[in-house]
């Protein structure tokens, strides 16, 4: 080929390019110029993938060459990665349907200096016979393409980053309108799946643990009952070492196949990013495609879940220090129960969701019998440690809707929701006979003893249709305290229809 014909290609082959032309367009025009001067059979831009070295097709960038045959071509991989050249098919074993006088040229597309894409042309072997493959030919094919395909990137990589700021933008507005952590897990994950068509995400913790912790997608998938078995057919596959992601292609097979055909769920690749914080792996974000869609992720794609990610982890942390900040706010610092201010304000939504629904609700207030003697005697250490050990006692004895709170001084309430008076009792006499029979382990000045307390209990109830608020239903508690007190202690007393008693177990 003259150094004529090179130019004349080249201007051809620039000229393609002009106007508004859509890019598969170009594309076209440019494989009818080569087809013509170069007689090619066919042609297809591949691109370079930089994460495992291998090359994917290029969807909609194929010229008489079917996309099979192109795989067939590609799956050789005798590519110099830096020089263009000829591919002799016949000196290679390759499949029957590809004709044995057939040869590709190839062409890598540099953007950027960097390794791109790789342009074949599909040609016989005779109508290369004379065509030297020199560096003003390479010059005159390759430059062109890299110009379209390197606008095609830049196209490409404008509209991922304005999509992901506006994701990002979207996802941060999000979760900073609430602290809730399962709510910003939630969010984050409807996000992402919202953003990412056709991809399951999961938040998993691992180290001692491998569970998800949240999970969301667009598709009808049953995440709860398969997710777990597909985690732990993974757990081998990811380790402690992610430091930014990890995509897994394949699958691993399950060792049950029972198991694997109970699963309604196609996942073809999965991609993980760890959640750092403060140089600390906290979890995982799994994203799961059904299909290739991880894989043809962009790296600005990829860069933009890791800053997804890193926000998602940012914005759990910040919700569950503001959420301790509360608890301890709300927590007796002395005996772990919640101390008096949350328990008033507790007892005032109570109060109201009983009257709203005409549901039963129970206060118990206890004190410790003598307890200045007993501080007196064997020293406020002591007295301490009997606080915390009474402390313990009521929240091993409450339910989970019940509130322990730590009254003042050595009193304690416990406020019983849904419960009425025989049941407030029982509960009430349970605590005292525990606390009566323990022992308890205080530290007296150099010496650990073994002592007794009693308490006294008062119980008030709030039922159906009578009238109540918070200072009421507590100072009926207070009475029947003080009644429990003076009747001689170590004793549980109740106020009903404001006669004061004391409760018998066989009354």
């Amino acid at each position: 080929m003259s150094g004529f014909e090179k130019i004349f290609i080249t201007n051809e082959l620039l000229s393609a390019l002009a106007g508004s032309l859509s890019l598969n367009e170009a594309f076209k025009k440019i494989f009818i110029i080569l087809e013509n001067h170069l007689k090619i059979k066919g042609a297809s831009v591949v691109i370079y993938n930089p994460i495992d070295k291998e090359f994917d097709i290029q969807p909609g960038f194929q010229y008489k060459l079917s996309k099979s045959r192109i795989a067939k071509l590609v799956a050789e991989k005798k590519f110099d990665l830096k020089t263009a050249g000829i591919f002799d098919i016949s000196r290679h074993i390759i499949p029957d349907d590809l004709d044995g006088e057939m040869s590709f040229l190839y062409f890598p597309l540099f953007v950027n200096s960097r390794l791109s894409a790789m342009l074949l042309l599909y040609i016989k072997n005779s109508d290369i016979s004379d065509t030297k493959i020199d560096a003003n030919l390479v010059e005159a094919i390759s430059t062109p393409i890299s110009i379209i395909y390197e606008r095609e990137l830049l196209f490409n990589e404008t509209k991922v980053q304005k999509n992901g700021f506006e994701f990002l933008h979207k996802l941060s507005n999000a979760v900073n309108k609430t602290l809730d952590v399962e709510s910003i897990l939630r969010i984050s994950l409807k996000s992402i799946c919202h953003n990412y068509e056709n991809i399951v995400a999961v938040i998993a913790i691992s180290r001692s643990q491998f569970k998800i912790i949240a999970a969301g997608s667009q598709k009808c998938f049953d995440i709860e009952s398969n997710f777990p078995t597909i985690l732990e057919e993974l757990k081998e596959n990811l380790n402690e070492d992610i430091s930014n992601f990890t995509i897994i292609k394949e699958m691993p097979k399950f060792k049950d196949e029972e198991s694997e055909k109970k699963l309604k769920i196609n996942i073809e690749s999965s991609m993980w990013l760890s959640l750092n914080y403060n140089n600390n792996i906290y979890g995982y974000l799994g994203l799961f495609s059904s299909g290739r869609e991880l894989e043809k992720l962009s790296v600005s794609a990829i860069r933009f879940l890791t800053l997804a990610s890193n926000h998602i982890i940012s914005a759990v942390e910040n919700a569950r220090l503001y959420n301790e900040v509360e608890r301890l706010a709300s927590i007796d610092g002395m005996t772990g129960v919640f101390n008096y201010r949350y328990f008033y304000s507790h007892l005032t939504t109570e109060i109201q969701r009983a009257k709203r629904y005409s549901l039963a609700l129970s206060i118990i207030m206890l004190d410790i019998d003598h307890f200045k003697s007993f501080n007196d005697i064997y020293g406020h250490q002591a007295g301490d440690d009997v606080l915390r050990a009474v402390g313990r006692i009521l929240m091993d004895e409450a339910r989970k809707i019940d509130i322990v709170a730590r009254y003042g001084g050595e009193e304690f309430i416990l406020v019983a929701p849904e419960t009425d008076l025989p049941g407030a009792l029982g509960l009430a006499e349970r605590i005292r006979e525990k606390i009566e029979k323990n022992n308890f382990k205080v530290k007296s000045k150099n010496d650990t003893l073994s002592l007794k307390v009693t308490v006294s209990v008062g119980v008030s109830t709030f039922a159906e249709n009578t009238p109540c608020e918070n200072d009421s239903l507590i100072k009926a508690a207070d009475d029947s305290l003080y009644h429990a007190k003076h009747s001689g202690r170590n004793r549980v007393c109740y106020n009903e229809s404001g006669d004061l008693k004391q409760f018998r177990r066989n009354q």
